[in-house]
């Protein structure tokens, strides 16, 4: 069974750019970003709608052909890391090791010069033994030499898992993922606070008001952890996401570290206070893309 993905507007995301991205990612081979298969073009004739024929002055409905793009990807039996997070009941165990393999898919990446810009629970797909494999590099793009790069006003992603440094000048480089892993793995553990989660916080806030005041094993006390070992895992992912939202980029870790980092193999630096954005909940079951921005 494979997944087939429509690409909505080849024009738009330059589809020439976009089947380069997609091949190189079909090369890597790598057990948590999900495999490509390859893609599929057909021509399509259309009849123009009466609208259109009125507005154009002309009587006969002359064929307009326009070609589709389909990508062929890895089919994913469960649902995504998205749907996982909220009231899955997973325990702690399981849900650390689709953070850890998140974090080796990215690097996996950007050993590559492969950079998602687009990464979010929602693009991320879990395999049969819950395995993550990272989906989706419609806006991918490939860094030559590792140099950072500006797109100008051509910003895509999604809000709340945006770096900032892209969201104000476009500016692309690996730090950008880092952001939103570190969004990623804030907003998973947010969503096991179960006794004491806020309904309005900066997100990133709410981590660093609990470092900072002593209160982690209060707002975890519910949480599915088994012993005092993983809760201290727990808040050192805490501390890993904290370095991994910094405003500057330059202040965030390389993938490489944070996998170590996450393992507990590499001493944690004392990250700043965050300073971008605020995140206001609709429900306990929001997630970044439904909600409001404003500056704090």
């Amino acid at each position: 069974m494979v997944a087939v993905k429509k690409i909505l507007d080849p024009a738009r995301f330059n589809w020439a750019r976009t089947l380069d991205t997609h091949l190189l990612v079909s090369k890597l081979q790598h057990k948590n970003i999900a495999k490509n298969l390859g893609y599929v073009n057909h021509e399509v004739r259309t009849t123009p709608s009466p609208s259109v024929l009125w507005f154009f002055k002309r009587r006969e409905a002359a064929q307009v052909i326009k070609t589709e793009y389909y990508w062929v990807e890895e089919y994913a039996t469960n649902k995504s890391l998205d749907s996982v997070i909220h009231g899955s009941g997973l325990d702690w165990s399981s849900l650390f090791q689709i953070l850890e393999g998140l974090a080796q898919g990215i690097h996996g990446l950007h050993e590559q010069g492969i950079v998602h810009l687009d990464l979010k629970p929602g693009n991320v797909l879990l395999d049969s033994d819950m395995n993550p494999k990272i989906i989706d590099f419609g806006i991918s793009e490939v860094l030559r030499d590792n140099k950072i790069y500006t797109r100008g006003n051509a910003i895509r992603g999604t809000m709340g898992y945006m770096a900032p440094e892209h969201m104000a000048k476009g500016i692309v480089s690996t730090k950008n993922d880092v952001y939103a892993f570190g969004m990623t793995v804030v907003e998973t553990i947010g969503n096991i606070l179960i006794s004491k989660q806020p309904r309005e916080f900066p997100l990133d806030g709410w981590a660093w008001e609990a470092r900072e005041n002593g209160t982690m094993d209060e707002l975890f006390d519910l949480a599915p952890y088994d012993d005092v070992s993983q809760l201290m895992e727990i808040k050192r992912c805490v501390e890993v996401a904290l370095l991994c939202t910094q405003r500057d980029r330059a202040d965030r870790p390389p993938m490489e570290d944070v996998l170590q980092m996450l393992r507990g193999l590499k001493e944690l630096p004392t990250p700043k206070k965050p300073t971008y954005m605020r995140f206001v909940w609709d429900s306990p079951t929001s997630t970044l893309s439904d909600v409001s921005l404003s500056p704090r």
